[in-house]
Order: C-alpha cells, then sequence, then structure tokens
C-alpha cells in the first residue's frame, strides 16, 4: 500500500464496498423474486442519447460528468431513485404476504451525503452536535442531525407506498475513522463523537 497502512486501506475498502453493494440490493432482490416466480412488476431506469457524439461515447462506457450533458444525472436523484426502487420492490412483496409484520432494515451513512456536500453542510449537523438543523419547507419538520432526516426519507417513501406503519430499524451505520485527501471529515476523532453522540 503506497503511502497508507493496512489498517487505513482495510476501513477505506469497507466503506467502498458499503457504498457499491447497496447499489446492487434492489437488483439482488429483482433477480431472487424472478427466481422464486414472485415477481411481478418490472422497474427500469432507462437514458435516450441523440447526439451521435455523446451515444459513441456511452457505447464506449466514457461518462462525462461535472459537464451538462445529457447522460449526467445527479448522484442525490440515482440515490433517490434506487431507494424509491428497493421500497417498491419490499411493498410489492409485502402486499403478496412475504413479509408480513416484519421490520424494514435500513444501512444508514450520514458521512457519504457529507463527503459529497462538505462545503455546503455543516459537520456538527451530521456528528449530533448542536447546530441550527435543517427545516424540509415541504412539511416544516426541523431535523438537528442527518441521521434523523436520513430515516424519515425512509419513512416517507414507505407511506407514500402505503406502509406508514411498517417499522424501519437502522442496523448499521457509522463515521470512517480515516480516509484520503479527498474524503472531508474521515478522521478517528470525527468517528469517536459520531459514535459516542450516537448512543446518548
Amino acid at each position: 500500500m503506497a503511502g497508507g497502512s493496512v489498517k487505513r486501506g482495510w476501513n477505506e475498502q469497507r466503506m467502498s464496498m458499503i457504498k457499491a453493494t447497496s447499489s446492487y440490493l434492489f437488483g439482488l432482490m429483482r433477480v431472487l423474486c424472478k427466481l422464486m416466480a414472485i415477481s411481478e412488476v418490472g422497474f427500469e431506469v432507462t437514458s435516450k442519447v441523440s447526439n451521435g457524439e455523446v451515444a459513441k461515447r456511452y457505447e464506449a462506457e466514457v461518462f462525462d460528468f461535472w459537464v451538462v450533458s445529457t447522460m449526467f444525472i445527479p448522484p442525490a436523484t440515482l440515490a433517490i431513485i434506487n431507494l424509491v426502487a428497493l421500497l417498491s420492490e419490499i411493498a410489492h412483496l409485502l402486499k403478496k404476504g412475504y413479509l408480513i409484520g416484519a421490520p424494514l432494515f435500513i444501512n444508514a451513512y450520514p458521512y457519504f451525503a457529507y463527503k459529497d456536500a462538505s462545503s455546503e453542510v455543516s459537520l456538527q449537523y451530521m456528528l449530533f452536535e448542536p447546530n441550527v438543523g435543517v427545516v424540509d419547507p415541504t412539511n416544516n419538520a426541523r431535523y438537528d442531525n442527518m441521521l434523523y432526516a436520513q430515516i424519515d426519507v425512509v419513512y416517507f417513501v414507505l407511506s407514500a407506498l402505503g406502509y406508514a406503519n411498517m417499522e424501519v430499524i437502522v442496523s448499521e451505520t457509522g463515521w470512517p475513522s480515516g480516509g484520503d485527501s479527498t474524503e472531508a471529515g474521515a478522521t478517528a476523532l470525527n468517528a469517536q463523537i459520531y459514535n459516542r453522540n450516537l448512543i446518548q
């Protein structure tokens, strides 16, 4: 490992795996449902490319980000699409009676929201420290930390799908104890503060 320790490399790998594998959960559920012959609903995200040069880049799997492009979908939009698709599939399984009474377990990592917008979001808001908070303009709900806001998004989507009474349990959360120069806030001190404030 050039310029780092094995422990740091392990921590970085774990955080990368968490982010990467969570986006494939919906696909896994879809495949399992098809294998068990219990899936009747399709959900696909497609993109139509009209510009010839952009189409060639698309075929070569070259994507332009941070420029105006027909290929650009903000990461937050992709996260929302993944969340809605996942919860739609869970709702479908509930309607069929496969998950009656089962809670929904989620992995919530406020760090990923902070990493992508550290200049716009307060670190104190992420670490459960005293802060001015955030008010949702659509329903005037006030959040004093990102974890509660993330959980509320799940409840909102479940409610919209007709499952407002479904129990949501945070099965995994955390903050990275180290990272490289592009990973703002990934320090052992911030991880300690996050974990300490989480259990208070």
